[in-house]
C-alpha cells in the first residue's frame, strides 16, 4: 500500500493540526494579550481588543468614563468620581444612612447601641429620636433626656387625694372611704355594717353617710353626747282622788297616773311605774284631806323610796342624792351626799335646790296637803349631813251629829251624788268596752257582770256556755293550744287597764295618721338583708294580723297573744296591770313585756309554777321591728329598748328559743315573741288554769336556754347581795 501525505492549507488565523489533517483556531490572546491595552477577546480565526467596564475605546486606547458626571451611575443618593480605581466609581449616603453598594440604606442606632437616649429610642428613617417610661417626659432642654410627670398637677384617675412618685402616683382617700380594686376610687366605708366599725353605744341605731356615719337612739332616748344615749325623763303626775275621803273610814277611793307620750316617747324610766293606786280611807270623818301627818309621810316615802329609788336617782338628782330614806312618824329622815363638797345648811345651793325640788314634788304628789304643814330643817351628824322633811297634823274637824232634817238632808245629798257617780261610771266603762271590735266585747261585758274586788272584776266562764266555746275555740284554732288541758277559764275586766288599752290606741291611730313616719320607721330595711329574713319576719307579721278581721281598716293593729305565768301573779297582772310587777323583762330580744301566739311555746314560763296559767290579752303591737338579731351575736338587742320608730319587737324563732337562721321550709316549724314597751298596750281579757297532767312531758319538748337566764339572774342576786347596791340588769326570775 503506498501512502500520500497531503498538505492542509489554513486561513488567516488558524493552523494546522499536527496531523495536518484540519485546522484549528489561533488563540491571539495568550501571546501578549493580542496586543491589546486591557481585555483581549479571541473569536474564531481573529480576536479584537475591548475594555474594562467603565471605560471607553477611543481608536486603540481605553480611557476612563466619568460615571459621576455622565449621569451613568447606578446610585441612590450621590455618586462621588476620584475616589475609585479608574473605571470604576463611588456610592455616597447623607447623615444616618451608609452606602450598601449602590444603595443607601438606614443606619439603626437604636439597635447600634449608638443613640444618646435615657430610656427609649425609637429608629427613624435617617435617624432617631428619644421617648420616655409612663410617667416621664422628654426633658425640654435636651432632647435626650426624660424628666419625671407629677400627675397630681394635671389630670389624673384619682378620685380624692392624689400623691406623686417617680415615674408615677398613687392614690388615697378622706378618713370614711377605702380605696377600691381599680385604685382609684374612693367608695364609702359603710361604718353601721359591724359593730367593730362604730363607738354608737346602740349600733343598731347607727346611720351611715358618706364618709362618715351618725348615732341614733331607741325609742324613750335622747342624745348625750355622738354616741351615748340617755333615757327621757319621765313625766307625769297624778289625776285628782276619785272622792276626798269625805265619809267615815273604810272608803275606797282611787287615782290614776298619766305620762305625757309625746314628751316621755317610751321612757324606760317609765317602765314599771304604778299607773293606778286604790286607798282605802284610814281617818276620821273630816271634810278636808289628810289631817294625819304621818299618813302623809307614809305616802311620800312610798313614792320617794320604795318605787324606785328616786331620791338616789343621778338621772333626776345628778348634784346631790338621799340615802338612808327612812319615816318616823310625822317625818321624813334621810342621809345626804354629794359627788362635790357642801354644806350642812340652807344657805348651800346644793342643799337649796334639793330641798326646793323635794318639796315641789311633795305637792304635786299630795296636791290636797295644804304646803304650809311641809316643814324642812337640816341635822348634822357626825360629821355627815341629815334632813328632816315633816309634814305637820291638821287640826281635827269635829262632825256635829244633828237629828233630824240636817242629817236626812246631808245622807239624801250623800246618796244622790253617790248613784250620779255609779252611773256616770258605768257608762264611761260601757263606752270603753264598746270602743272594741265587737267579737271581742262579750269578754269584758261577762267580766263585768261578775264579782268585783274594788274596781277589777272576773267571772268563771263555764263549760258549755257561748263564752267558753269562743274563747276555746280561739285558743285552739288560733293559738296552738293542744294538747295542753285547761281546768278553768275566767273572764277578766280592769276598767283602768282597759281605759289606758282604748286611749293608746286611739292616741296612735291619730299619731299615725297625722305623721306615719314617725311610728313606723323604715330604717330597717337599709340593713344588710342578704336571705330576705326580715322581710319574711315582717310578712309572717302581717299574715297574723290579716288572720282577724276587726283589723281591716285599722291603722293600729289588735292581735290576742299569750303571757305564761303562775295563777296568783296572773290575777294581779289582770287587776293592775303589769306594771304592778315593777319590772319589764331584759329578755333576749329587747326590754318589755313579752308575749307569744303559741300556748305551747309559752310551757317553760309557766309548767314549774305551782298554779300554772296564761294570761291571754289583747296586744297593740303596731309597727314591730322585724328582729331576727340572736342574744350572743354582734348586735344583739338583749335588754335594749324597743327601737325608734317601732312599738314592739317581733321575733320568728326554734322551738329552743333563738331567731330562726334561714326561712324555714316547714309552715310549723317555728314559733313568735312579741315584745311592747308599755302597759298601755295591753289589756288583759281571760285567766286561764292548765291541767300539770301532761306538763312534765311537754316541758322536756319546750325546755330551752330560758334556764341560762334565770341563773344569769340568780348569779346577779348574789353579787347585788353581797355589794348591796342595786343591779339595774337583775330581774326575778318569777317575772321571767
Amino acid at each position: 500500500m503506498t501512502f500520500v501525505t497531503v498538505e492542509v492549507s489554513c486561513p488567516d488565523g488558524y493552523t494546522a493540526a499536527e496531523d495536518r489533517s484540519d485546522c484549528i483556531d489561533i488563540n491571539e490572546c495568550t501571546t501578549n494579550n493580542g496586543g491589546c491595552l486591557q481585555q483581549c477577546v479571541n473569536i474564531p480565526g481573529s480576536f479584537y481588543c475591548k475594555c474594562f467596564d467603565g471605560f471607553y475605546e477611543s481608536n486603540i486606547t481605553c480611557i476612563d468614563i466619568d460615571e459621576c458626571a455622565t449621569a451613568t451611575h447606578r446610585c441612590s443618593y450621590s455618586c462621588l468620581d476620584g475616589l475609585h480605581p479608574p473605571g470604576s466609581y463611588t456610592c455616597g449616603c447623607t447623615s444616618g444612612f451608609y452606602a450598601n453598594g449602590t444603595v443607601c440604606e438606614n443606619i439603626n442606632e437604636c439597635a447600634l447601641g449608638t443613640d444618646l437616649c435615657s430610656q427609649i429610642c425609637i429608629d427613624n428613617e435617617g435617624s432617631y429620636s428619644c421617648d420616655c417610661h409612663y410617667g416621664f417626659r422628654i426633658d425640654p432642654r435636651n432632647r435626650f433626656g426624660c424628666i419625671d410627670i407629677d400627675e397630681c398637677l394635671q389630670q389624673n384617675n384619682c378620685s380624692q387625694t392624689c400623691h406623686n412618685q417617680i415615674g408615677t402616683y398613687n392614690c388615697s382617700c378622706f378618713s370614711g372611704y377605702t380605696l377600691a380594686e381599680d385604685l382609684n376610687t374612693c367608695i364609702d366605708i359603710n361604718e353601721c355594717a359591724s359593730a367593730t366599725t362604730n363607738d354608737c353605744q346602740y349600733p343598731v341605731y347607727c346611720a351611715n353617710s358618706p364618709g362618715g356615719f351618725s348615732c341614733g337612739c331607741p325609742i324613750g332616748y335622747n342624745s348625750t353626747d355622738r354616741v351615748h344615749c340617755a333615757p327621757l325623763p319621765c313625766l307625769f303626775e297624778w289625776n285628782q282622788w276619785s272622792s276626798e275621803c269625805f265619809l267615815c273610814k273604810g272608803q275606797i277611793r282611787n287615782r290614776n297616773r298619766t305620762t305625757d307620750p309625746d314628751l316621755n316617747n317610751g321612757s324606760p324610766l317609765c317602765f314599771g311605774i304604778l299607773y293606778h293606786e286604790v286607798q282605802e280611807c284610814q281617818f276620821p270623818c273630816v271634810i278636808k284631806a289628810q289631817k294625819d301627818g304621818a299618813s302623809t309621810t307614809a305616802a311620800l316615802v312610798q313614792e320617794w323610796w320604795s318605787r324606785g329609788q328616786w331620791l338616789a336617782d343621778p338621772t333626776y338628782f345628778p348634784d346631790m342624792t338621799a340615802h338612808n330614806v327612812e319615816q318616823q312618824g310625822n317625818n321624813i329622815m334621810m342621809m345626804l351626799s354629794s359627788p362635790s363638797s357642801f354644806q350642812c345648811s340652807q344657805d348651800d345651793p346644793l342643799v337649796s335646790n334639793f330641798t326646793d325640788t323635794l318639796i315641789q314634788n311633795a305637792q304635786n304628789i299630795t296636791p290636797g296637803i295644804d304646803p304650809s304643814r311641809f316643814s324642812v330643817s337640816l341635822v348634822p351628824t357626825n360629821g355627815q349631813c341629815g334632813l328632816q322633811f315633816s309634814v305637820s297634823n291638821l287640826a281635827d274637824y269635829t262632825l256635829y251629829y244633828g237629828i233630824g232634817g240636817g242629817i236626812a238632808a246631808f245622807l239624801l245629798i250623800a246618796i244622790l251624788i253617790t248613784i250620779f257617780f255609779l252611773l256616770w261610771k258605768r257608762k264611761l266603762k260601757l263606752r270603753q268596752i264598746n270602743y272594741l271590735p265587737k267579737p271581742l266585747r262579750a269578754s269584758f261585758f261577762y267580766a263585768f257582770s261578775g264579782s268585783r274586788d274594788g274596781d277589777y272584776y272576773q267571772k268563771e266562764v263555764f263549760v258549755g256556755s257561748p263564752e267558753r266555746k269562743f274563747i276555746q275555740s280561739m285558743l285552739e284554732e288560733k293559738l296552738d293550744l293542744l294538747p295542753l288541758q285547761i281546768t278553768n277559764i275566767h273572764a277578766v275586766y280592769s276598767p283602768q287597764l282597759l281605759a289606758s288599752f282604748v286611749n293608746y290606741w286611739n292616741n296612735m291611730e291619730s299619731r299615725i295618721a297625722d305623721n306615719a313616719k314617725l311610728w313606723r320607721s323604715e330604717a330597717w330595711k337599709n340593713i344588710v338583708d342578704t336571705n330576705g329574713l326580715k322581710k319574711w319576719v315582717m310578712s309572717e307579721y302581717d299574715k297574723i294580723i290579716d288572720t282577724f278581721s276587726w283589723n281591716q281598716g285599722r291603722l293600729e293593729p289588735l292581735i290576742p297573744a299569750i303571757h305564761g305565768t303562775d295563777l296568783a301573779i296572773a290575777q294581779k297582772i289582770c287587776c293592775n296591770g303589769f306594771g304592778a310587777l315593777s319590772t319589764l323583762d331584759d329578755g333576749f330580744y329587747g326590754k318589755g313585756i313579752y308575749f307569744t301566739t303559741s300556748c305551747l311555746y309559752a310551757v317553760p314560763y309557766f309548767a314549774t309554777r305551782a298554779k300554772p296559767a296564761l294570761i291571754l290579752a289583747y296586744v297593740l303591737p303596731g309597727y314591730p321591728y322585724p328582729t331576727t338579731e340572736n342574744r350572743t351575736g354582734d348586735h344583739s338587742l338583749m335588754g335594749s329598748a324597743i327601737m325608734k320608730g317601732h312599738q314592739s319587737h317581733f321575733v320568728i324563732v326554734k322551738r329552743d328559743g333563738d331567731p330562726v337562721p334561714n326561712i324555714p321550709s316547714e309552715d310549723n316549724s317555728y314559733y313568735t315573741e312579741l315584745v311592747v314597751a308599755q302597759e298601755a298596750q295591753v289589756v288583759p281579757a281571760y285567766i286561764i288554769e292548765i291541767d300539770r297532767g301532761n306538763l312534765p312531758e311537754l316541758m322536756k319538748k319546750y325546755q330551752r336556754a330560758i334556764s341560762d337566764l334565770i341563773a344569769e339572774n340568780q348569779s346577779r342576786q348574789k353579787k347585788r347581795n353581797h355589794s348591796h347596791e342595786p343591779d339595774p340588769d337583775y330581774h326575778k326570775s318569777d317575772d321571767l
